[in-house]
């Protein structure tokens, strides 16, 4: 018996250098009910929006609205358009904070909600969308540059896109993106 626990050991001490060295590499897939766990793991509900102060109010609203007719673009920041059903919006995304993005309403110079982006370089990553008074609207979860999720506030799935694809819950096709080139 003391012969067999000697060899054990041995056996675990030159096995220990090798395995520390060894990673596993793959990818991990997220099912609707994983990718909500982990897209709502530390998840506020409601914040303070004391550190956007600074940005209820576009300072670079006549210009920020203006650029998309006269195709202008910024060094410190990039502005983009969409239209929810009759209400036009833009959002700004200043260059030296890009983890912030700020939406506003062309009719009127007032922030509508905020998305805040954690780690946005290495998947899977969230962002969460904050109305302007600091309630949870929504949580995207990023799992590759392929697929993501979106959740609302209340942890319903609202879409998820795969590839330009985007699905609803019962896996009827809900939207695709397309993409515009010159």
């Amino acid at each position: 018996m003391k012969k067999f626990l000697c060899s054990l050991l041995v056996l675990i001490f030159v096995m220990l250098p090798a395995s520390a060295g060894m990673v596993l590499e793959g990818n991990v897939s997220y099912t609707e009910e994983t990718a909500r766990e982990e897209a709502f793991s530390g998840v506020e509900q409601k914040i303070s929006m004391e550190q956007f102060k600074d940005k209820i109010q576009d300072k670079n609203y006549r210009e920020n609205k203006d650029s998309f007719k006269s195709e202008k673009t910024f060094s410190d920041r990039i502005v983009q358009y969409f239209k929810i059903g009759a209400i036009k919006a833009y959002a700004v995304t200043y260059l030296e904070k890009p983890e912030f993005t700020y939406y506003y309403s062309t009719l009127i110079n007032n922030l509508l909600f905020v998305d805040i982006g954690s780690e946005m370089e290495d998947f899977p990553y969230k962002i969460l969308r904050y109305s302007y008074n600091g309630e949870l609207l929504a949580v995207g979860f990023y799992v590759s540059e392929e697929e993501r999720f979106l959740f609302d506030k209340n942890r319903k799935l609202l879409s998820h896109w795969i590839g330009k694809e985007g699905f609803n819950r019962k896996g009827k096709k809900i939207g695709e993106i397309e993409i515009i080139s010159d």
